[in-house]
């Protein structure tokens, strides 16, 4: 749905624009329309997780998709962040101590400075990792054909092991330390174990972005063919058969 816009003039033209922010530019300007959505809808429309009628967190989600999909194959934007990761590191850890001592005191006259220093730290701290990830992941490793095949299963498998997994712990009340940690195991022991499966079960590989297996594709592809051209034998069998012989004067 993205593709038809955005290789639009008008598209093409703001991707451009976006990519080739700079320094303070980039880690300021990408906040304004996080910041407009917080300010206009949060208030009005507070966290339900109902996907249809949640009009804060769409709008907000969104846009931070749009902006990996415009980045995400820019060599510029990622040069950049690289160039600016000490910054947005400690900008980042900066804004998060400060948004954890407001957590821990909340005022209702200083809430939307809350909203909006999240905000802040949102795409300071997603600039931060994004920088580091190109400097120190941005190189061949042996496992990088498994992570980029399991990328995918993470995604969709993670959100529902979290909730299921803190569903179940939370009436033994373990704690603000052992419980996020036994979370955390096991939704990463469960994505690793799932998305293995997932793999390997031909039926469940495309529900969960996967392509074909080697040869799987061509199967697939083969057996119309062989179907359709065993009825077009049949078919021609049938009406020779019918057919009378013709005399030949």
């Amino acid at each position: 749905l993205l593709v038809v816009p955005m290789n639009s003039r008008i598209g093409l033209k703001l991707r451009a624009m976006f990519c080739g922010l700079r320094g303070f530019w980039l880690m300021t300007l990408p906040i304004l329309p996080l910041i407009a959505w917080t300010i206009a809808l949060q208030s009005r429309f507070p966290d339900t997780g109902d996907f249809v009628h949640d009009w804060y967190r769409n709008p907000m989600y969104f846009t931070v998709f749009l902006y990996g999909y415009v980045i995400a194959r820019d060599d510029g934007f990622w040069a950049e962040a690289s160039r600016l990761r000490w910054w947005t590191l400690a900008s980042a850890l900066t804004l998060g101590v400060a948004y954890t001592w407001l957590n821990l005191n909340i005022w209702p006259d200083r809430m939307l400075f809350q909203q909006v220093l999240r905000n802040v730290y949102l795409w300071t701290m997603l600039l931060a990792i994004l920088g580091w990830s190109h400097a120190l992941l941005n190189k061949p490793f042996r496992w990088l054909g498994w992570a980029n095949e399991s990328v995918y299963p993470w995604y969709v498998l993670h959100q529902s092991l979290i909730i299921g997994i803190a569903y179940w712990l939370i009436p033994y009340k373990l704690g603000p330390v052992l419980e996020p940690l036994l979370v955390l195991t096991g939704t990463v022991a469960g994505c690793l174990v799932l998305s293995e499966l997932v793999k390997r079960i031909d039926i469940l590989r495309p529900c969960f972005g996967l392509k074909a297996r080697p040869g799987q594709g061509r199967l697939r592809e083969s057996i119309p063919t062989r179907i359709g051209g065993a009825l077009v034998r049949s078919r021609v069998a049938i009406n020779l058969h019918r057919e009378p012989p013709q005399d030949i004067a």
